[in-house]
């Protein structure tokens, strides 16, 4: 029997599971016990208990920004050299995709979230789809091959609609956090078999073994372990995390930060992200999606408070907080399509964090050269080990 463990120390293992399961999703039970410093049969059952108290979803985060290197190889397959030159320039465009944030205006009467989800005609490409109140009335995060596609797709949006409206492409240059992709638009990806089953089934189940996707997709198993590895290298499946399918806040808001002094921004920003790394020891850390826009520059940030008090307390001290940049304050009122990625918020998988690397003012990371593991420097005293293992699930 697993030994009992007292209720404040309970609720101290679920923030540290938490965390150890959104920067490695797969980790077994073993090496959780291991991290936590309990028994096997004790992780088990925390583990468990976790999971049931908020949902977790376990599936991969994909960098989309990193697709098209698959894609082009299966392009390429079996070329010569002045075939695969012929076929780069011709078919390179095609490959890969790219992600944006577009916020809607209507001109009038709001549409009915019925009449929206119509309009969507089943398109592949928005992920995410909610209702804002105050300057917009609608957000989309949209997955596209290309800017012309998505365009298309807000042309043929509004003309179902039928309501007049205006509307803002942001193209997303990098970001924090993930939102969570739909079946189909995975299926969209011109990879490999083996390396498609794999992603579908994470998407599916994040955390079931190899064994259990091979004979879903009828692959060899031995392929699912090759592909597990090759994707985690290249870094297009970044690691297998969760969302809360039932979160303990449900209050949901955006951040527009447009730069109007980027000299000023840039002064103040390191210290903005450090204290923001400062704050993330809780379990609920308030910042869900972060990115970066060019046009015009900036960024949006996705947050989660318990109340509407909370979420206004928290903007009113992040504009103490940023400088030379102008924020405005968006309620989300409701989600239409796909989910919120809630779970323990983790820069240090961020360009924002090895630009703090550099400055010296966060512990560094020691990288493995496959590129496979990442762990904390040991000399800053952090005694989390096996933060990405690449271990199959314990039974």
């Amino acid at each position: 029997m697993p030994k009992v463990i007292d209720k404040e120390r309970r609720e101290e293992l679920k923030s540290k599971m938490l965390k150890l399961l959104s920067i490695n999703g797969r980790m077994s039970i073993g090496n959780l016990g291991k991290n936590l410093k309990i028994t096997k049969p004790s992780a088990y059952h925390l583990f468990l208990e976790t999971v049931k108290e908020y949902d977790l979803k376990f599936v991969p985060e994909i960098d989309m920004s990193k697709i098209w290197r698959y894609e082009f190889i299966k392009l390429s397959r079996m070329r010569t050299k002045k075939e695969i030159l012929d076929e780069a320039i011709e078919e390179i465009p095609e490959a890969g995709f790219e992600e944006y944030v577009v916020m809607f205006k209507f001109l009038g009467k709001q549409p009915k979230e019925e009449e929206i989800l119509k309009a969507v005609g089943g398109s592949h490409m928005p992920q995410f789809i909610a209702t804002l109140s105050g300057k917009y009335n609608l957000m989309m995060y949209i997955v596209a091959r290309d800017y012309e596609a998505m365009n298309r797709f807000i042309v043929e949006f509004s003309k179902r609609l039928k309501k007049p409206l205006v509307s803002e492409l942001n193209r997303i240059e990098g970001s924090l956090g993930f939102f969570p992709l739909r079946n189909e638009l995975m299926q969209d990806f011109n990879i490999s078999e083996t390396y498609l089953s794999l992603l579908l089934g994470l998407n599916e189940d994040g955390r079931q073994e190899f064994i259990s996707i091979a004979k879903k997709f009828k692959k060899e198993q031995q392929g699912m372990v090759y592909a597990m590895d090759r994707l985690k290298r290249t870094g297009i499946l970044r690691r297998v995390t969760y969302y809360e399918g039932k979160p303990k806040n449900t209050n949901n808001a955006i951040v527009q930060v447009k730069i109007t002094d980027y000299e000023k921004f840039l002064a103040n920003r390191n210290g903005y992200y450090t204290e923001m790394l400062n704050g993330n020891g809780k379990r609920h850390c308030e910042y869900t999606y972060m990115c970066d826009i060019s046009n015009p520059q900036g960024s949006y940030m996705l947050l989660n408070f318990p109340d509407k008090e909370s979420s206004r307390k928290f903007f009113s001290s992040l504009k103490r907080s940023i400088k030379g940049a102008e924020l405005t304050f968006i309620p989300m009122s409701k989600i239409l399509i796909g989910r919120v990625g809630i779970r323990d918020f983790d820069m240090r998988y961020s360009s924002q964090y090895r630009a703090l690397e550099g400055a010296k003012l966060v512990p560094r990371f020691e990288r493995k050269e496959d590129g496979s593991i990442e762990v904390e420097s040991q000399e800053q005293g952090i005694d989390i080990q096996e933060l990405h293992g690449m271990g199959e699930i314990e039974n």
